[in-house]
């Protein structure tokens, strides 16, 4: 029973990993060098995309490829901050 639950629980955990929402370094963005390189880097990316012969369902997913991946190199993700530990003294 206590390895079934323990199971369950690492299976659940798994799939939440999966949709956890990706926090973008925002704050980047509002240096003006910054924004202008994501601008211009999404622009020649869209126009590229609009080049290929694709239907609707084909290009909501590039598009979106597109965004992330852009995003990811201009921009970033933000760091993630060290949890404080509890000191039991």
């Amino acid at each position: 029973m206590l390895l079934w639950g323990k199971t369950k629980w690492k299976l659940r955990r798994l799939n939440n990993s999966e949709k956890q929402q990706v926090k973008w370094n925002t704050h980047d963005l509002k240096c003006e060098n910054t924004q202008q390189g994501y601008e211009v880097a999404l622009t020649n990316r869209f126009e590229a995309l609009m080049q290929e012969d694709l239907d609707i369902d084909e290009l909501t997913q590039h598009a979106a490829k597109v965004i992330t991946e852009t995003a990811e190199e201009v921009v970033g993700k933000t760091p993630k901050k060290a949890k404080k530990k509890m000191d039991i003294r």
